[in-house]
């Protein structure tokens, strides 16, 4: 449990000692500056850096070891060297004089921690993990920094000036806080949020949100803040929890469909959206990728087209691009082929359609969607149409997460090198001379290399 209390010193004019004379100490001094105190070093040796501070008066250095006796005086101490008795000497001390004292990277010899500080103007904030994680105190604060900029400085100017104004007119304190609380709400609403914050979700609306194609992080900005916001998700078996732990809402349905398993009928998942719906909430139908590149989106929206149940579609990054491009296939290059296609691998009622092999012959690249089931079908069929047996192709399994697995082979050859690596879906195949590119352009899983050559 953190028992800190949370405080900010005064150090203008207040003398303060470090004890060190490195790297760390030098980043300590940065700080103790930046707030005007009066600063004494104890070291033997000095940091280059600090040298010119020693020269022009703006510190005191006393070059040599810490002894008994140093830390008289002082308002506020910090060990930073790298002897583990000087430093329990500095904390023993400074305790036993009640003088604050931190001790680095030593969280059980310190009676404060500086926590990390993000500053604009007169807006400060500090961050502490109560010595657990410096590291981590400092993502949070870098988090910060990107929400509370410069606007939030000028918002603090104006009050600064304000505030004094107010106090001199009004005697009542607490019509003073009133106003003075009024005018800060009135600022802070001012200041412009990011775009992303600002985006407004109706209630009895149908979202069709894409997820993208399995890496989290592809989820679009637009597409979180409508799971954040939902109060009904209804979503697919690939979409990775740490999405959905996103959302602030406990009605959380899995629809889960697959080829040939259909869990929910689609006419089922119809029905429950319009009924969500009409209860005015706000419902998220979350796929996998995009919804409107095979993802029924189209047939969910028409279904609510012609309920009156109004729709917004956000779409996704779709698993059709990006799923090549984490195995360093492009599917244009100017050297290879500018032509593409996007065909599923099986159509309404798993039936088998292959008759876009026929166009696919004239493309350059061709991606198959939930292919893999239906791969010896596609590979006996491309031989009867006379495809040349060393057409290149890809089957890429668990595309943009860590268990991704690339198999690069030919028509002759990818059933048998498929069945030898376990492909399992969801899988993707691309087509096309491109594939050739996986060799060299293989960033995501360099160590993973798996081709007949």
């Amino acid at each position: 449990m953190n028992l800190l209390y949370p405080i900010f010193l005064d150090l203008r004019d207040r003398p303060c000692l470090v004890v060190g004379g490195g790297n760390v100490a030098f980043n300590k001094i940065k700080r103790l500056l930046s707030s005007r105190a009066k600063i004494t070093l104890i070291s033997p040796r000095l940091d280059e850096r600090l040298r010119p501070l020693v020269k022009s008066g703006v510190l005191r250095h006393r070059e040599r070891t810490f002894k008994r006796g140093d830390v008289n005086g002082f308002f506020l101490v910090i060990g930073a060297t790298d002897d583990r008795e000087v430093n329990r000497l500095v904390y023993e001390e400074a305790v036993a004089l009640g003088i604050p004292v931190n001790i680095t990277d030593q969280p059980a010899l310190c009676t404060f921690f500086l926590g990390a500080t993000h500053q604009t103007g007169e807006l400060k904030i500090a961050v502490s993990t109560n010595g657990a994680s410096p590291e981590f105190a400092c993502c949070i604060r870098d988090d910060l920094a990107q929400t509370y900029g410069d606007e939030y400085a000028r918002a603090l100017d104006f009050l600064k000036e304000y505030r004094a104004t107010v106090r001199e007119k009004l005697n009542d304190r607490k019509e003073r806080r009133r106003t003075l609380k009024q005018e800060a709400r009135k600022q802070f609403a001012g200041i412009p949020k990011p775009v992303w914050e600002t985006e407004k979700f109706k209630k009895g609306t149908v979202y069709l949100v894409g997820a993208g194609p399995g890496d989290p992080d592809l989820i679009t900005v637009k597409a979180l803040q409508a799971v954040r916001k939902a109060d009904v998700i209804f979503y697919d078996r690939l979409i990775d929890k740490r999405i959905l732990n996103e959302a602030r809402t406990t009605l959380l349905f899995p629809v889960s469909k697959r080829a040939g398993h259909h869990s929910f009928p689609q006419d089922q998942i119809n029905a429950l959206l319009a009924e969500y719906a009409s209860q005015k909430k706000m419902v998220v139908r979350l796929k996998g990728g995009d919804p409107f590149v095979f993802g029924r989106g189209g047939e969910e929206a028409e279904f609510l087209k012609e309920k009156g149940i109004p729709f917004q579609v956000i779409p996704g990054v779709t698993s059709g691009t990006a799923v090549p491009a984490y195995a360093g296939i492009p599917l244009t290059h100017r050297d290879y082929g500018s032509k593409v296609i996007f065909v599923s691998g099986h159509g309404k009622r798993n039936t088998r359609d292959l008759s876009w092999l026929e166009l696919a012959g004239k493309l350059d690249t061709t991606v198959v969607f939930m292919g893999l089931n239906t791969l010896p079908q596609l590979v006996a069929e491309m031989k009867r149409r006379k495809w040349p047996g060393t057409s290149p192709i890809a089957v890429i399994s668990e595309g943009t997460q860590p268990s991704q697995n690339t198999i690069v082979s030919t028509l002759d050859d990818v059933e048998a090198m498929c069945q030898k690596k376990g492909s399992k879906s969801p899988a993707l195949i691309v087509i096309g001379p491109t594939v050739q590119l996986h060799k060299n352009l293989n960033w995501y899983h360099p160590e993973k290399i798996c081709a007949n050559t």
